[in-house]
């Protein structure tokens, strides 16, 4: 009985949270807009990243060649890991020579006509692979050669709104 009020709670907690974060982004966006609905370029920037906010885990990665990031792409052709990944509501990007791209589900790369600044920032610095939390933090650096993703997958899994989110797939 404890525990099913307790968990009652924690449903009833998420649930608000998660409204009201939906709507803040929503309102930071229609607020970026303006009336007219068009956006500068610093306008953009911040829409995109109320865009990421609380709505997905970023995976950054920079590395020396493309080449580099062949068993990466090559991971992301089976099903489970494009299963794993978005459960866990996670994005890859990468910066190849200067220009950036999103490595889709499939191992596909399509390249990112803009970027927020804060993602570019963040993938401009030195090689190596960034976790980026829901919260918009790193929450993890990896270098190249100690990259594994099925570990970025177990180290997601442990944080606390990971957590929540298994708790609410459950009970659905």
């Amino acid at each position: 009985m404890v525990n099913d009020m307790a968990y009652q709670r924690l449903l009833t907690s998420l649930a608000v949270t998660t409204s009201a974060l939906a709507l803040s982004g929503f309102i930071l966006i229609e607020q970026v807009a303006g009336v007219g609905g068009q956006m500068t370029a610093d306008q953009q920037n911040t829409a995109d990243q109320a865009n990421h906010l609380w709505r997905h885990r970023l995976l950054l990665v920079k590395l020396a060649d493309k080449e580099q990031l062949q068993p990466l792409i090559d991971s992301l052709k089976s099903i489970e890991q494009q299963q794993a990944l978005s459960e866990r509501k996670l994005i890859i990007y990468t910066d190849i020579d200067n220009k950036y791209y999103q490595l889709l589900n499939q191992g596909q790369l399509i390249e990112m006509s803009s970027l927020s600044t804060e993602v570019q920032t963040k993938l401009a610095s030195e090689q190596g692979v960034r976790l980026v939390g829901l919260d918009g933090r790193v929450k993890a650096y990896y270098s190249a050669s100690e990259f594994n993703l099925q570990a970025v997958i177990a180290l997601i899994d442990t944080m606390p709104m990971r957590q929540a989110e298994i708790i609410v797939q459950s009970a659905q």
